[in-house]
């Protein structure tokens, strides 16, 4: 089975057939946490809605509750981690 795998892949390449540019990986963990909005900006949702929530008004829990946008110079990055998002 490994033989044959090796020689159909040894084949494909000689036809000319894999010169595609190689697929890039999405980074899970970014993934997860991030996504795009329609603008092609990315979106993000705020920290410190996990815990020790008794101590926080109402309306500062409402607040983080809405998700939010990623500044300009981090968007860069995340938008390499996360290439087809």
């Amino acid at each position: 089975m490994k033989i044959k795998l090796i020689v159909l892949i040894h084949c494909w390449v000689r036809m000319g057939k894999g010169t595609a540019m190689p697929k890039l990986k999405t980074n899970k963990g970014a993934a997860k946490r991030f996504g795009k909005t329609k603008g092609g900006k990315i979106k993000r949702h705020k920290a410190y809605a996990s815990h020790l929530l008794t101590s926080k008004s109402p309306k500062r829990k409402r607040s983080l509750r809405k998700s939010s946008i990623v500044k300009a110079v981090d968007s860069k990055n995340i938008k390499r981690l996360i290439p087809y998002a």
